[in-house]
């Protein structure tokens, strides 16, 4: 192979560059294998974490146009507060649709530590839960 300079280039120096772009390629490849496979492992859990937030967003805008009080049941958000009743029920390709779990009877002023919403699937020992003081965590499970 010629050259810009018109001389002829060994054909091993073309192998070596070869050989060391694929090595290139495959640490590359080695860096963001892994990462891509934590993505995928995490997605369920993001999508739990989004779920819980809707729903404890609903019971506020509820909590909200009822002196503070927290609705009776999850159903109680449907039509005003939800478009649509799937968002009360978990969907998983590996078992029958769930409900989430509500701790009806609470208002705004209770301990804002308190329990409102749980997700009943739990992800690496940890469930996803929604309380009334509006924050979200993922709580490790004995």
């Amino acid at each position: 192979m010629e050259t810009m300079d018109g001389k002829n280039k060994p054909k091993g120096q073309i192998a070596m560059a070869w050989i060391v772009l694929a090595l290139i390629a495959g640490v590359v490849a080695s860096i963001f294998v892994p990462a891509q496979n934590s993505i995928a492992e995490r997605a369920p859990v993001a999508v739990a974490v989004n779920q819980v937030k809707q729903l404890l967003l609903a019971c506020r805008a509820y909590a909200a146009d009822h002196e503070g009080r927290y609705p009776p049941a999850l159903d109680a958000l449907f039509p005003d507060y939800l478009d649509h009743k799937e968002a009360l029920r978990i969907q998983n390709e590996m078992s029958p649709p769930l409900t989430l779990i509500y701790h009806p009877d609470k208002t705004e002023h209770d301990d804002p530590r308190s329990v409102l919403i749980e997700f009943p699937v739990l992800y690496e020992g940890k469930r996803i839960v929604g309380y009334v003081g509006g924050h979200i965590l993922e709580v490790a499970v004995p």
